[in-house]
């Protein structure tokens, strides 16, 4: 939607002046004496607007009645000469008449509205009545006309008054393919036999009954097709204008045929609408001070329908088709939608060579300005203030948002577009953003502001937030905002390349900063820890494990599994740190001699290459076996030393007594064979145990 600049349309009721005229038998009547006589008479007065699109006009018939109650004197007989009443400003063609008779009748133009004094046949005395009917057409004012009233085949607009003093009733007959809309006070509608019915009865308050009728006949409207081709999809272009205005499709086929490519090229989102986009002329003062209307499609495939005024400003044009994209669906505030649609117009027509189209300059502190996060949805522009208001709103977002594309470049502004459109949060992770639908609907200008900074990389928004969109009440919210950042900031740098899980960057995302504080000191907390690892696995050339960083980036929620988890990487080369320096310490010569054909180095390896894969367990286990065999390695040096030397001992006793009995036969063969013999015999009785034989001191007979 886009405001229109300049007049507003009649404000609803206008002054409606009817008198009743009389005097005395004494002369003819005064002012003074008509403005006396006005309540001493029942006026009644039946309205009907009969619509001729094809002629071009409204035709009006009044049938009024007036009757004289004012009860005579016994000196004085009243009568009324006339009546006079106020009818619409632009009524042409004036005729009053009774039955066949053409009454005298005088108009003169006042201050919004015309004077008719209407002469009557004769005198009307008291409980006497006098009807006749006034007759006149509102013509057509044309395209882009200034008046109120247009009547043409597709298109109607007009206000109704009543007629009538004391009671009056009005009707309004349509062609029966419009679809009528109405403002003020209240008519019924009906139809029947293709008349479209709209009646108010029993009007009583006629001085202040007015009707504002518009009405838009699909069936008579001339329409143009396009088919135009866009990135990747084709755009159905529909336009339907009045069939007196050519130069009105004329105007918007070309810009949407030459700008939608454009349009969607800048945006560098897909086209949204998978039905028609419906073009419809409409009357200017029927937006209500607008210059158009974009409503989207209610379903997939349905159509897209926008309503343009009969003015076709080119930015307009672009303005309503860009809401494609730009409307709550993508961004909950209408001052971002606004401003987007405003700043991509203008950089369209800039592309087309059209002249440039610039914001009108506003200050924040101007009387009708207001921050922008509470600028209301569009209502009816009828007074001054409002209009202020709506060209304040427009106007600022547009100077917003146009410093913010022009900070970062379409280029990146196209990614800040995407991130919205998938809801992504604006916290990068991996290996993506995640898209999570943090907001009901479109985002928000919180989320917005999160998406400039992060993916844009805008240094101008905070402030331009802080003046523009947001109230003096929220400056304690934008500080806490841009603590938090930078202390995300700082995490990110600390982080070397490891990026926050979701249980970080969702709190910031959504602005709960008690709970984004307390997750980035447990990030933080990790990085710390993630140091000791790498400083002390380096230290014993150990490959750090990337399971800390799965955990770190992977985490949802609050980060104690992950600290659990690095607090066991610690343990482990802890564990690994006292093998490693058992094995690699010098050894006593027992413990080398019980490592024989043992290797604590290849435990230790094994427990390096668990720790890598990420299983502390099996380290742990390989770390505690090189240990193991260290410790056993001592007691068994002993014991193999100890076997050694029993084993050299007896050794050494076989190879004595090999060496004795070798020295004795060297010997006895010296001596010869007696002294061999001899010496034998020696040896052998010394060798021999005692034959049997009596203990010493007994005796035993021979044998």
């Amino acid at each position: 939607m886009r405001r229109r600049p300049g007049r507003l349309g009649p404000a609803p009721g206008a002054a409606i002046l009817a008198v009743a005229l009389g005097a005395g038998l004494a002369g003819p009547f005064t002012a003074s004496a008509a403005a006396a006589a006005a309540p001493d008479a029942l006026v009644t007065g039946a309205s009907t607007y009969t619509v001729d699109p094809a002629g071009h006009a409204v035709h009006v018939t009044v049938d009024m009645t007036v009757e004289d109650i004012r009860p005579d004197t016994s000196s004085t007989i009243y009568y009324l000469s006339g009546y006079r009443l106020a009818i619409q400003p632009q009524a042409v063609g004036v005729r009053v008449t009774h039955g066949a008779t053409v009454l005298a009748a005088q108009t003169s133009t006042a201050d919004g509205y015309i004077a008719l004094e209407v002469t009557f046949p004769a005198r009307l005395y008291r409980n006497h009545t006098q009807a006749f009917q006034v007759r006149y057409d509102l013509p057509d004012g044309g395209p882009r006309t200034a008046g109120p009233v247009r009547v043409a085949p597709g298109v109607v607009a007009f206000y109704a008054w009543s007629y009538g003093a004391d009671r009056a009733s009005v009707q309004i007959l349509l062609p029966g393919d419009c679809q009528p809309a109405t403002e003020g006070d209240p008519l019924v509608v009906t139809r029947t036999g293709g008349v479209v019915h709209l009646a108010a009865d029993a009007i009583r308050d006629r001085a202040t009954w007015l009707a504002s009728i518009s009405a838009t006949c699909p069936d008579q409207l001339t329409s143009l097709a396009a088919s135009v081709p866009v990135e990747g999809a084709t755009a159905t272009v529909q336009v339907h204008g009045f069939p007196d205005d050519p130069a009105w499709r004329t105007t918007v086929i070309d810009r949407l045929t030459r700008g939608l490519p454009v349009l969607t090229d800048l945006v560098g989102l897909p086209w949204p609408i998978a039905g028609p986009l419906d073009v419809t002329e409409a009357y200017t003062p029927s937006l209500a001070g607008y210059a158009g209307f974009y409503e989207p499609p209610p379903a997939t495939g349905d159509l897209a329908r926008i309503e343009i005024s009969e003015d076709p400003a080119p930015l307009v044009i672009i303005h309503e088709a860009a809401h494609a994209w730009f409307n709550d669906r993508l961004f909950q505030e209408r001052w971002i939608d606004e401003g987007l649609a405003n700043t991509y117009a203008s950089l369209v027509l800039a592309r087309l060579g059209d002249p440039p189209a610039d914001p009108d300059p506003v200050q924040r502190g101007e009387a009708a300005a207001f921050p922008l996060e509470s600028w209301p949805a569009p209502g009816a522009i009828t007074d001054r203030p409002t209009q202020l208001a709506e060209a304040y709103g427009y106007d600022a977002s547009w100077t917003v948002v146009r410093q913010l594309v022009a900070e970062i470049g379409p280029d990146r502004m196209q990614e800040v577009l995407k991130a919205a459109a998938a809801h992504q949060i604006a916290y990068a992770g991996r290996p993506s953003r995640e898209a999570l639908p943090l907001t009901g609907g479109g985002v928000d200008w919180r989320e917005f502001l999160d998406l400039l900074e992060q993916i844009g990389g805008a240094h101008d928004a905070d402030a331009l937030f802080a003046t523009w969109v947001l109230p003096a009440s929220d400056a304690g919210l934008m500080a806490q905002h841009e603590a938090a950042v930078q202390r995300y900031a700082q995490l990110l740098t600390a982080g070397g390349g490891w990026l926050p899980g979701a249980g970080v960057r969702v709190p910031l995302a959504t602005w709960d900063f008690a709970l984004a504080t307390t997750r980035v000191a447990e990030a933080g907390a990790v990085l710390q820890l993630r140091q000791r690892i790498r400083g002390q696995a380096t230290a014993l050339g150990l490959t750090v494990p990337a399971a800390l960083q799965a955990s770190y980036e992977s985490a949802t929620g609050e980060l104690t599994a992950t600290l659990a988890l690095a607090d066991d990487e610690l343990t482990t080369i802890g564990v690994i740190s006292s093998a490693h320096a058992a094995v690699m310490a010098d050894h006593d010569p027992f413990v080398s001699i019980g490592l024989l054909g043992s290797a604590p180095q290849a435990a230790l390896d094994a427990a390096g290459r668990a720790f890598a894969a990420g299983d502390d367990v099996a380290a742990r286990a390989a770390a505690g076996t090189a240990l193991a065999t260290l410790t056993a390695a001592s007691t068994l040096g002993q014991e193999r030393v100890a076997f050694v030397v029993g084993l050299f001992a007896v050794l050494l006793i076989i190879v004595a007594l090999v060496t004795g009995r070798r020295d004795r036969r060297r010997r006895l063969a010296r001596a010869g064979p007696r002294q061999a013999a001899g010496t034998l015999g020696a040896d052998l009785a010394r060798a021999a145990p005692p034959a049997p034989g009596p203990e010493p001191g007994s005796e035993e007979p021979p044998p």
